[in-house]
Protein backbone atom coordinates (compact mmCIF):
# COMPACT_ATOMS: atom_id res chain seq x y z
CA UNK A 1 0.00 0.00 0.00
CA UNK A 2 1.27 3.82 -1.12
CA UNK A 3 2.43 5.56 1.70
CA UNK A 4 -0.58 8.60 1.62
CA UNK A 5 0.55 12.28 1.83
CA UNK A 6 -0.75 12.06 5.08
CA UNK A 7 1.42 9.14 6.27
CA UNK A 8 4.36 11.15 4.61
CA UNK A 9 3.94 14.49 6.72
CA UNK A 10 3.66 11.89 10.13
CA UNK A 11 6.72 10.29 9.07
CA UNK A 12 8.64 13.15 8.92
CA UNK A 13 7.47 14.14 11.82
CA UNK A 14 8.30 11.90 14.06
CA UNK A 15 11.92 11.47 15.00
CA UNK A 16 13.95 8.69 16.25
CA UNK A 17 16.23 9.46 19.58
CA UNK A 18 19.09 10.14 16.58
CA UNK A 19 17.28 12.91 15.50
CA UNK A 20 16.55 10.85 12.28
CA UNK A 21 12.67 10.98 10.54
CA UNK A 22 11.11 7.80 10.32
CA UNK A 23 10.54 9.29 6.84
CA UNK A 24 14.30 9.20 6.53
CA UNK A 25 14.69 5.71 7.69
CA UNK A 26 12.43 4.41 5.20
CA UNK A 27 13.76 6.31 2.15
CA UNK A 28 17.07 3.82 3.24
CA UNK A 29 15.34 0.83 3.49
CA UNK A 30 12.96 -1.80 5.27
CA UNK A 31 11.62 -0.33 8.36
CA UNK A 32 10.39 -2.40 10.78
CA UNK A 33 8.17 -0.43 13.63
CA UNK A 34 7.43 -1.92 16.27
CA UNK A 35 4.54 -0.60 18.18
CA UNK A 36 4.85 -1.54 22.51
CA UNK A 37 2.46 -0.90 24.87
CA UNK A 38 3.99 0.20 27.65
CA UNK A 39 7.54 -0.01 29.77
CA UNK A 40 6.51 -2.44 32.72
CA UNK A 41 4.56 -5.07 30.27
CA UNK A 42 5.85 -8.77 30.51
CA UNK A 43 5.28 -9.17 26.76
CA UNK A 44 6.79 -5.20 25.72
CA UNK A 45 10.05 -6.71 27.45
CA UNK A 46 9.81 -10.11 25.60
CA UNK A 47 9.67 -8.23 22.31
CA UNK A 48 12.60 -5.97 23.00
CA UNK A 49 14.99 -8.98 24.06
CA UNK A 50 13.47 -10.85 20.85
CA UNK A 51 14.37 -8.16 18.58
CA UNK A 52 17.72 -7.25 20.05
CA UNK A 53 18.05 -11.94 19.62
CA UNK A 54 16.90 -11.50 15.74
CA UNK A 55 19.51 -8.27 15.09
CA UNK A 56 22.15 -10.27 12.95
CA UNK A 57 19.68 -11.38 11.22
CA UNK A 58 17.72 -8.72 10.30
CA UNK A 59 20.96 -7.03 9.13
CA UNK A 60 21.38 -9.46 7.07
CA UNK A 61 18.28 -9.03 5.32
CA UNK A 62 18.61 -4.77 5.22
CA UNK A 63 16.03 -4.43 7.81
CA UNK A 64 16.06 -1.43 10.71
CA UNK A 65 13.92 -2.33 13.68
CA UNK A 66 12.49 0.68 15.41
CA UNK A 67 10.44 0.81 18.26
CA UNK A 68 7.49 3.28 18.69
CA UNK A 69 6.67 3.39 22.68
CA UNK A 70 4.25 5.52 24.76
CA UNK A 71 6.93 7.26 27.61
CA UNK A 72 8.30 10.66 27.34
CA UNK A 73 10.74 9.56 29.96
CA UNK A 74 12.84 6.24 30.48
CA UNK A 75 13.39 4.81 27.40
CA UNK A 76 17.04 4.68 28.30
CA UNK A 77 16.58 2.85 31.43
CA UNK A 78 14.13 0.63 29.81
CA UNK A 79 15.82 -0.60 26.78
CA UNK A 80 19.54 -0.67 28.79
CA UNK A 81 18.18 -3.81 30.79
CA UNK A 82 18.07 -5.73 27.35
CA UNK A 83 21.49 -3.96 26.47
CA UNK A 84 19.48 -2.28 23.53
CA UNK A 85 19.93 1.65 24.65
CA UNK A 86 21.39 1.78 21.04
CA UNK A 87 18.35 0.73 19.23
CA UNK A 88 16.33 3.26 17.53
CA UNK A 89 13.17 4.14 19.18
CA UNK A 90 10.39 7.04 18.67
CA UNK A 91 8.57 8.35 21.96
CA UNK A 92 4.73 8.90 20.96
CA UNK A 93 3.18 9.78 24.11
CA UNK A 94 0.05 11.36 22.33
CA UNK A 95 -0.52 8.10 20.39
CA UNK A 96 -0.46 9.66 17.15
CA UNK A 97 1.34 6.58 15.75
CA UNK A 98 -0.62 3.91 17.12
CA UNK A 99 -4.01 5.64 15.92
CA UNK A 100 -2.64 6.59 12.72
CA UNK A 101 -1.39 3.03 11.92
CA UNK A 102 -4.91 1.48 13.63
CA UNK A 103 -2.93 0.25 16.64
CA UNK A 104 -6.06 -0.81 18.75
CA UNK A 105 -6.56 -1.01 22.32
CA UNK A 106 -6.70 -4.06 24.37
CA UNK A 107 -10.30 -5.76 24.54
CA UNK A 108 -10.80 -7.99 27.73
CA UNK A 109 -10.52 -11.44 25.78
CA UNK A 110 -6.80 -9.71 24.44
CA UNK A 111 -5.22 -9.98 28.02
CA UNK A 112 -7.53 -13.12 29.94
CA UNK A 113 -7.86 -15.48 26.89
CA UNK A 114 -6.53 -19.00 27.17
CA UNK A 115 -3.89 -18.18 24.43
CA UNK A 116 -3.13 -14.74 26.31
CA UNK A 117 -2.38 -16.24 29.49
CA UNK A 118 0.23 -19.01 28.12
CA UNK A 119 1.70 -16.33 26.43
CA UNK A 120 2.01 -14.93 29.95
CA UNK A 121 2.99 -17.99 31.37
CA UNK A 122 5.86 -18.84 28.77
CA UNK A 123 7.57 -15.24 29.08
CA UNK A 124 7.11 -15.59 32.64
CA UNK A 125 8.94 -19.02 32.75
CA UNK A 126 11.61 -17.64 30.01
CA UNK A 127 12.47 -14.85 33.13
CA UNK A 128 10.39 -11.78 31.79
CA UNK A 129 7.98 -9.71 34.63
CA UNK A 130 4.52 -7.91 34.76
CA UNK A 131 5.70 -4.35 36.64
CA UNK A 132 3.62 -0.62 36.99
CA UNK A 133 2.25 0.22 33.75
CA UNK A 134 4.07 3.46 33.29
CA UNK A 135 1.77 4.43 30.38
CA UNK A 136 -1.53 3.42 28.93
CA UNK A 137 -2.06 -0.48 29.59
CA UNK A 138 -4.97 -0.37 27.66
CA UNK A 139 -3.42 -0.11 23.82
CA UNK A 140 -2.15 -3.40 22.12
CA UNK A 141 1.67 -3.85 20.53
CA UNK A 142 1.35 -3.10 16.60
CA UNK A 143 4.07 -4.08 14.03
CA UNK A 144 4.39 -2.05 10.51
CA UNK A 145 6.61 -2.64 7.29
CA UNK A 146 7.76 -0.08 5.78
CA UNK A 147 9.54 -0.27 2.07
CA UNK A 148 10.66 3.09 0.43
CA UNK A 149 7.18 4.96 -0.44
CA UNK A 150 5.07 1.97 0.75
CA UNK A 151 3.55 0.85 4.30
CA UNK A 152 3.96 -2.38 2.93
CA UNK A 153 2.54 -5.05 6.17
CA UNK A 154 0.72 -4.35 9.25
CA UNK A 155 0.10 -7.21 11.37
CA UNK A 156 -2.78 -7.68 13.34
CA UNK A 157 -1.60 -9.00 17.06
CA UNK A 158 -4.07 -11.92 17.74
CA UNK A 159 -3.63 -11.03 21.71
CA UNK A 160 -1.27 -8.60 24.26
CA UNK A 161 1.43 -11.15 23.88
CA UNK A 162 1.28 -12.12 20.42
CA UNK A 163 4.77 -12.66 19.25
CA UNK A 164 4.57 -12.75 15.58
CA UNK A 165 7.78 -14.48 13.62
CA UNK A 166 9.12 -11.21 12.47
CA UNK A 167 11.91 -12.84 10.49
CA UNK A 168 8.77 -14.90 8.26
CA UNK A 169 7.30 -11.81 8.28
CA UNK A 170 9.92 -9.72 6.60
CA UNK A 171 10.67 -12.90 4.12
CA UNK A 172 6.94 -12.88 3.42
CA UNK A 173 6.90 -9.07 2.29
CA UNK A 174 9.26 -9.82 0.50
CA UNK A 175 8.60 -12.54 -1.57
CA UNK A 176 4.86 -10.32 -2.27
Amino acid sequence: MTITQGESQMLEEFKTQDGVSLAEHAKQGTVMLVFLRHFGCIFCKQTVARIVSLLPELKTLGVTPIFIHQESEGAEAFFSQFSAEYMLRVADPSYRLYQHFGIPKVRFVDVVSPSAMLAGLSAYRAGFRQTNATADPSQMPGLVILQPGKAEYRHQFKHAGDQPDYLGLIKQVRAS
